[in-house]
């Protein structure tokens, strides 16, 4: 048999071209139809509607065919990948990512909370010591997040949808350029309006402000009018930064959680790492400037708010184009290494409760331990992803579980259940029973 370029090259031929390529055209249903070949030869959408009913090969013709299927075996021409089961598991995540990003801010938040139980804790040194080693695992889970998850997976995106220009990933590290420029503009900003004050200064607060803390938190301290002081201006300054810091944890939490679950959870433990210290700074310098206890914790549920508004932004970014992943990634990555570099590096250097090497020993140990566990969460992310699909699958069905339960207790309360005796009465006491029910 004599086989042809176009069978040595590695491309799937479609059943009539592969019979035309070997038998001839004179084995094609119809001249009509063969005109019509001729005319689509290069459009295999149009060659694969043509009808196959009336084609007809004998078994000597087929034995002559069959050297052309094994060289397109041979060659995996027709080879299609087969979607892989991470990649269906994803899918299946995606749909919960509302759920999930909504569960992990809830989280977040609460955690915030939990500072103002421990404030009576700052006297103590152990408490320092344990605030300075956060800040350093904030570091390192920010920085590891932002170069071992959100920058590959940004360049993973830009190659699946590549359209052949070269610059496309410079253009996303300059989006990540961008980012950090775009986090040092609004710190500036907020500085000058706060006169000097900005995120980056809350520094964890140390046990000589302790007795002054403790007369805010005390509510028989209360003015003798039984009115609430005015904010001032460095308090309102810290609640307006710590609400855009919430709003852009929002953003990238949300937008973390549509595109991929793994990503979703590594990104909301760095930014529970690096909120978690702060706001417990944030509580203690608005305790000190004589805000009660009871608005510092209203002020903390409206600023929280916010993160629940950048995760619908992030959400809403994801689900509109998928192209914008790549660029909410290199965004999110350029703010996490501008907050973990810009703002936490120089609180763990001028920050520290001592200058001594137990310090130096905390703050290394902590950036490692947050540098591993990212390290650790994107090696094992396939195994994370098929263990988030378990979890799933358990959460969906405890969901109906329960749902059946209560509709089968509600029912058992609110309806008689008629009795049947005989099999083949089932229908008229069924009928008897909806006529009693229209009565009532």
């Amino acid at each position: 048999m004599k086989v042809s370029k176009e069978e040595e090259t590695n491309t799937c031929l479609s059943p009539l071209r592969l019979v035309q390529t070997v038998l001839g055209n004179k084995r094609l249903p119809t001249k009509q139809r063969q005109r019509h070949y001729s005319s689509a030869q290069n459009d295999d959408e149009s060659v694969m509607q043509l009808s196959l009913s009336q084609l007809k090969i004998s078994p000597m013709e087929f034995m002559e065919i069959c050297p052309a299927l094994i060289a397109q075996i041979d060659q995996n021409a027709c080879f299609l990948e087969a979607p892989h089961e991470e990649k269906i598991i994803e899918n299946e995540m995606s749909r919960m990512s509302p759920i999930l990003a909504t569960v992990a801010i809830l989280i977040i938040s609460l955690c915030g909370l939990v500072g103002i139980a421990i404030v009576p804790l700052m006297k103590y040194q152990a408490y320092q010591d344990i605030l300075h080693f956060l800040v350093a695992l904030a570091v390192g889970t920010l920085v590891g997040d932002a170069l071992m998850h959100l920058m590959p997976h940004a360049f993973e995106a830009e190659e699946e949808s590549s359209s052949g220009h070269s610059h496309s990933s410079t253009w996303i590290c300059f989006g990540t350029f961008a980012s950090a420029l775009f986090m040092y503009s609004l710190e500036n900003l907020l500085s000058l309006a706060g006169g000097g004050h900005s995120h980056s200064s809350s520094e964890p607060q140390g046990p000589e402000n302790t007795e002054e803390i403790e007369l805010n938190r005390n509510p028989g301290r209360k003015c003798s009018s039984g009115t609430e002081k005015p904010l001032t201006p460095l308090a309102i300054m810290v609640i307006l930064g710590d609400g855009l810091h919430n709003l852009t944890d929002g953003l990238a939490i949300g937008s973390s959680f549509a595109a991929d679950p793994v990503i979703g959870m590594s990104t909301a433990f760095a930014v529970l790492c690096h909120e978690l210290p702060h706001e417990l700074g944030d509580f203690a310098l608005l305790l000190k400037t004589g805000v009660s206890l009871r608005r510092v914790i209203f002020l903390n549920i409206i600023s929280s708010a916010l993160s629940f508004l950048g995760m619908g932004i992030g959400l809403f970014l994801i689900t509109l184009h998928n192209s914008s992943v790549k660029w909410v990634f290199a965004f999110t990555a350029g703010s996490f290494l501008y907050i973990g570099l810009a703002d936490l590096v120089p609180e763990l250097t001028h920050g520290a409760p001592s200058k001594s090497p137990k310090s130096a020993i905390l703050s290394i140990l902590g950036i490692l331990a947050g540098g591993l566990i990212m390290l650790a969460i994107a090696l094992n992310e396939h195994k994370l992803v098929a263990a988030a699909g378990i979890i799933s699958d358990m959460f969906k069905f405890l969901l109906t579980f329960g749902a059946g339960v209560y509709c089968g207790i509600y029912i058992s309360q609110n309806f008689e259940v008629p009795r049947v005796d005989e099999p083949g009465k089932l229908v008229e006491k069924i009928n008897e029973y909806i006529e009693q029910q229209k009565k009532k």
